[in-house]
């Protein structure tokens, strides 16, 4: 159940930004999740749902964006994704 802690985390690190910069509400929460890590995305969505509760992001939305994996040689700094369509 890492989608819990995962969620947790998110919850967390967006109230300790909020307060920093004094927001006193948030309407929306803009999540990028990279193509590796592993996570469903419907398990998170319902954990952030059910952990905002009470807190400053109450009202707020979560907003869901995919990030491609990409690898780079340390070597020579090439930069690479892989075709998923086997194009």
């Amino acid at each position: 159940m890492h989608e819990w802690a995962f969620a947790e985390g998110i919850i967390k690190t967006v109230e300790k930004e909020a307060i920093k910069n004094r927001f006193k509400k948030l309407s929306k929460i803009h999540i990028v999740m990279g193509e590796l890590q592993g996570i469903d995305k419907n398990i998170v969505s319902f954990a952030l749902e059910n952990l905002k509760k009470g807190t400053i992001m109450e009202k707020a939305v979560f907003e869901f964006e995919d990030e491609e994996m990409e690898f780079e040689c340390r070597n020579c700094g090439f930069v690479w994704k892989i075709d998923r369509n086997g194009d």
